[in-house]
């Protein structure tokens, strides 16, 4: 089975540092990833990364100001629910499957927790 590409490498490690350090530019980015990448690159990746609405940004005298939009905010949830949308049609079952379809590291124990989780939700009704 070939893996659906979610975010690139760069991409993630764009939006961990944006949601660690609040608002920040394309400059403080460049600096925490250490300048294994070009300034270019950083800043086309965040361009685009608020062209699909996964940052927000401002204009701040010269540059951009970029941060996560609200719903992300107070958790990855916001985060996640996106890319369910956009990858998945907003089915949570699809993302599901592909998840437990790619995950080489789930142990026994992680799928019996998994089992318990549906039994739970089963007796819950919902």
């Amino acid at each position: 089975m070939t893996r659906k590409r979610l975010f690139g490498e760069l991409e993630w490690a764009i939006l961990q540092q944006v949601q660690a350090k609040g608002e920040v530019t394309v400059k403080d980015i460049y600096e925490g990833l250490g300048r294994t990448v070009v300034y270019t690159t950083v800043m086309t990746v965040m361009t685009r990364l608020a062209e699909k609405g996964d940052l927000h940004r401002k204009k701040e005298g010269r540059s951009y100001l970029y941060w996560i939009p609200q719903a992300s905010k107070t958790s990855s949830l916001g985060l996640v629910e996106r890319l369910k949308q956009r990858l998945f049609g907003g089915r949570s079952f699809a993302m599901i499957r592909y998840l437990i379809d790619s995950g080489e590291d789930l142990t026994a124990q992680d799928l019996e927790d998994m089992k318990k989780l549906v039994q739970n939700k089963e007796e819950c009704g919902n």
